[in-house]
């Protein structure tokens, strides 16, 4: 494929072209007069300001707020990484691991309406313990009502996911998140 390529008229072209300017700008008068004036700026006074007052390295680097914060930073790393190693060890083998593969191994319906039966459950539970505890029972009621409407909207979802896949807004997501890929 690389030789087909190699070969073409364009490509071929393209190369002489580029090399036709290279060879012409390092043979040229404008290239000379650039290395002279870099040389004559060297030596100006211009040149040595800027040099002295703004080519040198941030005063926050020798503050003792900035090694502080570098030092945490190392602490916190490290202290991290070894948090995510024994999440890592915890996670691999255990119960929720089998739940995540089965998840992603079913088809697509079967996932929305898992997840809608999800949300189903949550806003039942919700408004029963908020009953329960009896905590602002008027206002839960509707984030209730709301997660139940949510988990209709997405079992009906995964029941037609086909006409899911041709609708506007579906399109406009799917190109946000390929937008986020790059």
């Amino acid at each position: 494929m690389l030789n087909i390529i190699e070969k073409s008229f364009c490509f071929s072209f393209m190369v002489k072209f580029f090399s036709f300017f290279s060879d012409s700008f390092n043979k040229s008068v404008f290239k000379n007069f650039l290395i002279r004036l870099k040389a004559v700026f060297k030596t100006c006074e211009t040149y040595k300001v800027i040099k002295n007052y703004f080519d040198k390295s941030p005063y926050f680097f020798n503050s003792v707020l900035y090694r502080g914060i570098k030092f945490i930073g190392r602490r916190t790393s490290k202290a991290a990484d070894k948090l995510n190693g024994f999440i890592v060890k915890v996670y691999n083998g255990s119960f929720i691991e089998k739940i995540v593969s089965f998840y992603k191994s079913e088809d697509t319906p079967d996932k929305f309406t898992a997840v809608g039966l999800f949300f189903m459950v949550v806003s039942l539970s919700y408004l029963i313990f908020s009953i329960i505890f009896g905590v602002n029972y008027e206002y839960r009621i509707f984030i209730s009502w709301g997660l139940f409407f949510l988990g209709i909207l997405t079992v009906s979802a995964g029941k037609n996911i086909d006409l899911v896949k041709r609708s506007f807004m579906y399109r406009i997501v799917k190109y946000i998140v390929e937008l986020v890929k790059m």
